[in-house]
């Protein structure tokens, strides 16, 4: 019997997002300097991320724009 591995996509995951959706983001999970990466990289494709981690402790929040 095989077993699959399943590898966390950050930017696999914020491209699925729908336009308006809002998704907290652990910094146990992800890293902000991932993040940024991920959003820098989607953002080559033409699609806008806005990144806020104002008074929050260990987690980000991002939202898809367009």
């Amino acid at each position: 019997m095989q077993s699959f591995v399943v590898k966390k996509s950050l930017t696999e995951t914020l491209r699925r997002m729908k336009v308006g959706d809002t998704m907290r983001i652990k910094s146990r999970d992800f890293k902000l300097s991932a993040v940024k990466t991920a959003k820098n990289r989607l953002k080559k494709e033409g699609i806008d991320i806005k990144l806020s981690e104002a008074g929050m402790i260990d987690e980000c929040e991002v939202t898809r724009l367009c």
